[in-house]
């Protein structure tokens, strides 16, 4: 309660200030509000969902390029992994290599020039595959336990390398992993044997720029290993025709070893990575995914791929702020595109602003003069917009009020006529209830002297009775709410009358599930029912209808009496019942009688729409009239 009350007292003092504020500043502000909340929610919402979607098509971009660079150069290498196998597989250069075995293994006999044989064998099937391999292969060696073997025609051509330190060599990890791996292709990057190959046609010259691909030749029949393949393939042969065109200009591609290899894009400005750089601890081991680094003291995005088979990485970096800088342009311009729309903006308010406050000032004005007293001053306003309808509908007012005026006096003039008209009425009223006394008396004056002429009762005599009767009932002065058994009663005595004209009587049966005392009914509802079916059921026809039949039944469903009032006459149509239906239930009156349209209008008057009257076919073959009443009805003053 305590924090509604805080709140409603911060309201009641925000709308006190504004209050206090001209409309025309307030006006000012809205519309200024109402552009820039949009528009720098617009703009940071655009930047924000174009940064972030723009970050991940280059993110995917980077990713797209590793993959299709990383599949190039794992392309090459599956290849001269397939022709080391070949070289592997080569039964003459094996089958070479396990006699060398065995005879360095048999000391007791002098088989130096068996063994030169077979080295000469092993170097001129080196020098065989290194004449038919690829334009990458710089160098094909295989390395023992005992010797060392190149490249050497049999006319004693060289080519490829030679490793001078071979005890070295056999110690370095090249050659110890190589042969852990019982067969399976190891592949080294340069850094790792920088100086230990060296040409052997060029004195004193290593090799540089070389992949090593290696091999160990395990052999079951001396159950143990050969020596290694070892392949040297040219580094920049290798690259340089990989297919780099999808890379962007503003980031950088590198090989990554255990040192950086090479740089597929040579216009780039993007940062670059050095081995022992701490993001690389984050990227060895893994086999692919992006890092968000600081290199160099500035931001980068990165993203790697692992070469398939080897400890090799393809790293793209690029600089955030360089990824960045066109949504940062963007940004720039769309606030300035807002300044601009602002300074418009605020134009357009000043002159809609006037445009409405200029003319409400000029309205309120008029509308003091005239609240002193002159209502002769008008709103004087040629422009069609809501003010000058307003002005317009105040001049009508002040006219109309005028008008109300002179309507004061005059009715203040005529009010002494309208009370002697009032209580002209009163006296007239007065004499409609002397009149039916008179009627009364007369009739009864006719009726004894019917009597002293028949001598006796006869049936002239009879009919006055009855007629008086059948009036006396008609208007008597009571409410207009009875009981049912008074209009049963008002019915007995039309239908004494009526009978007087047919040579056989209408007969009436009465079937009520209920106590006529016991239920109100609108005065003078059931009369004219029963005198609609003695109308149009019976006398609407030339030929007398024998048996005539009325019946009043009915019966009591959930909180509503149904009264059937049906006669055997002569009935009618559907289409003529429906017709008469709809005027009852649209209450529109437009053919025949209307004493039974004002018997449903008086009923639903006094009890209610539920209520009313509803023409159907009768059982006894004419037509029946059904009243609904309500079950617990009171008797009532309207």
């Amino acid at each position: 309660m305590e924090t509604l009350e805080k709140r409603n007292d911060l309201v009641g003092r925000l709308l006190g200030i504004c209050r206090k504020t001209s409309i025309f500043v307030r006006l000012i502000i809205l519309s200024c509000t109402l552009l820039m909340i949009p528009s720098c929610l617009l703009i940071f919402l655009t930047f924000h969902v174009y940064t972030s979607d723009l970050f991940k098509t280059t993110l995917q971009l980077f990713k797209n390029n590793n993959l299709l660079i990383g599949s190039s150069i794992s392309h090459v290498l599956k290849q001269n992994e397939q022709f080391l196998y070949e070289i592997y597989s080569d039964e003459e250069l094996t089958g070479a290599l396990i006699e060398l075995y065995r005879l360095e293994n048999n000391p007791e006999e002098d088989l130096s020039d068996k063994k030169e044989i077979l080295r000469d064998q092993i170097n001129s099937r080196l020098y065989h595959y290194y004449t038919d391999g690829d334009s990458l292969i710089r160098s094909i060696q295989i390395i023992t336990e005992y010797d060392q073997f190149s490249p050497v025609s049999t006319y004693g051509n060289m080519a490829g390398s030679w490793i001078p330190d071979i005890s070295a060599f056999r110690d370095s990890d090249i050659y110890q992993k190589t042969i852990r791996a019982s067969g399976t292709p190891v592949w080294f990057d340069p850094p790792q044997f920088y100086n230990t190959f060296y040409h052997q046609t060029m004195f004193n010259t290593p090799l540089v720029d070389t992949f090593v691909l290696a091999r160990s030749i395990p052999s079951y029949q001396v159950n143990s290993s050969l020596g290694i393949i070892v392949i040297n393939l040219d580094m920049k042969s290798l690259l340089k025709n990989v297919d780099a065109s999808t890379l962007t200009s503003d980031s950088n591609l590198l090989l990554m070893g255990s040192q950086p290899l090479w740089s597929f894009n040579v216009n780039i400005e993007g940062p670059t990575l050095a081995s022992d750089d701490p993001v690389m601890e984050q990227v060895k081991g893994r086999e692919e995914g992006d890092i968000e680094a600081v290199i160099r003291g500035e931001a980068c995005e990165l993203t790697f791929l692992r070469i398939t088979g080897t400890d090799m990485y393809l790293i793209n970096l690029a600089y955030r702020d360089r990824l960045f800088e066109r949504p940062l342009m963007l940004r720039r311009f769309s606030f300035l595109v807002l300044a601009v729309s602002l300074i418009i903006a605020v134009f357009i308010a000043y002159i809609i602003t006037v445009s409405i406050v200029s003319p409400l000032n000029r309205l309120k004005n008029t509308m003091q003069t005239a609240s002193r007293g002159n209502l002769e001053v008008e709103y004087e306003d040629p422009a069609g917009d809501e003010v000058g309808i307003l002005g317009q509908k105040y001049n009508e007012m002040i006219a109309d009020l005028k008008s109300l005026i002179q309507e004061t006096y005059v009715s203040e003039l005529n009010e002494r006529h309208l009370e002697m008209l009032k209580k002209e009425a009163e006296l007239n009223a007065f004499q409609m209830q002397i009149n039916p006394h008179f009627l009364y008396n007369t009739l009864d004056m006719i009726r004894w002297k019917a009597i002293a002429e028949e001598q006796g009762d006869g049936e002239v005599s009879h009919m006055i009775k009855q007629f008086s009767d059948l009036l006396r009932l008609g208007i008597k002065k009571n409410s207009v709410i009875v009981p049912f058994s008074e209009e049963l009663s008002h019915v007995d005595a039309y239908l004494a009358i009526i009978n007087l004209r047919y040579s056989e009587p209408i007969q009436l049966t009465v079937d009520l599930p209920f106590d006529p005392g016991g239920v109100t009914i609108a005065k003078l509802s059931l009369q004219p029912l029963v005198e609609n079916s003695v109308i149009h059921g019976f006398d609407s026809t030339p030929a007398e209808i024998s048996h005539k039949r009325i019946a009043i039944s009915g019966f009591i469903e959930q909180n509503l009496i149904h009264i059937l009032v049906e006669d055997n006459g002569i009935g009618m149509t559907q289409e003529q019942m429906e017709a008469l239906n709809r005027e009852l239930k649209d209450r529109v009156h437009t053919q025949g009688g209307i004493g039974v349209f004002n018997v449903n209008e008086r009923l639903k008057l006094y009890f209610g729409d539920d209520c009313g009257l509803h023409y159907q076919s009768s059982p006894l073959g004419g037509t029946g009239i059904e009243m609904l009443l309500p079950r617990q009805s009171q008797e009532q003053e309207i």
